[in-house]
């Protein structure tokens, strides 16, 4: 098995073609993983190595890695993108892709016509605060108000009784209920230890293979508009968790970036979203 610094020289130059990349991709980016030394090195190639496979690599600027993890305040992320719903499908494919269009500016997202899954009306709102979702689990956290009595919980609960699937595949009340204790003891977690990041939470598992776009996947997931905000993509438990317990920073993976972004980045938006994952280091 090639060495990551290997990796990392030829990702770096851009020299792999795209046969041997992916057979490199799945010997070390997808392979066991055992050592520290390893892990950290690791995690230190993995976005340049993806950022060479990329082919609009082109589009950014030096000095961004679109594959990177990122860290900002959770409150700068309210407003949802609006590309096709659900946002999330296929996503690991489309990290690090750029897009023009309206996609940032509709007043509504396009459903997918074979879209069958949680009504979207339970996800979005205008802003994320104001989703049932989010609502429910304000309900829960900060009011005790049992599960069973909040407005998603008895939604999803009519939806199983008549036969569909709901919140990531619960079929019946007892799925729904394990979901629930889920939801408590992830509220406990992040109380006492903040938003850990998924490869943060595979090392305390003590896991041996990772995959590091799996990774990115089950982040905090956000789209970059025209204007550079933040636009919520998936990952909606932890980001709102994190809202109703006040954190100051969660970790995110950046999916989409809009064209005209990637044209103009403009360093003002710093001064209004704190650790912006394309302005930090600028």
């Amino acid at each position: 098995m090639p060495s990551l610094a290997s990796v990392a020289r030829y990702a770096d130059a851009g020299g792999l073609s795209l046969v041997a990349a992916r057979m490199v991709e799945k010997a070390v980016f997808e392979g066991p993983l055992s050592l520290t030394p390893l892990e950290r090195a690791y995690w230190a190639a993995a976005p340049r190595y993806y950022r060479a496979l990329s082919t609009e690599a082109e589009r950014y600027p030096r000095d961004v890695e679109p594959f990177a993890l990122a860290w900002v305040d959770p409150t700068h992320i309210s407003r949802f993108t609006k590309r096709p719903y659900p946002f999330w499908l296929g996503i690991k494919h489309r990290f690090g892709t750029v897009r023009d269009g309206t996609w940032d500016r509709r007043d509504e997202p396009p459903i997918e016509p074979t879209y069958d899954g949680t009504p979207p009306e339970l996800y979005l709102a205008d802003r994320f605060e104001d989703t049932v979702l989010h609502r429910s689990l304000r309900d829960r956290f900060c009011h005790g108000i049992p599960w069973d009595e909040t407005e998603f919980v008895t939604t999803a609960t009519r939806i199983v009784s008549n036969g569909g699937t709901v919140w990531n595949g619960c079929q019946n009340e007892a799925d729904i209920e394990a979901t629930c204790a889920g939801l408590d003891q992830l509220y406990e977690s992040m109380r006492t230890q903040g938003c850990l990041s998924y490869r943060q939470l595979l090392r305390r598992r003590d896991a041996l293979s990772v995959d590091f776009l799996k990774c990115l996947e089950n982040e905090i997931v956000v789209d970059i508009g025209r204007d550079g905000s933040l636009l919520f993509v998936d990952g909606r438990h932890r980001l709102s968790i994190a809202k109703l317990l006040g954190l100051d920073r969660v970790p995110i993976a950046v999916l989409v970036r809009h064209e005209e972004w990637m044209q103009s980045q403009d360093p003002g938006v710093a001064r209004q979203i704190t650790g912006h994952p394309d302005l930090t280091d600028r």
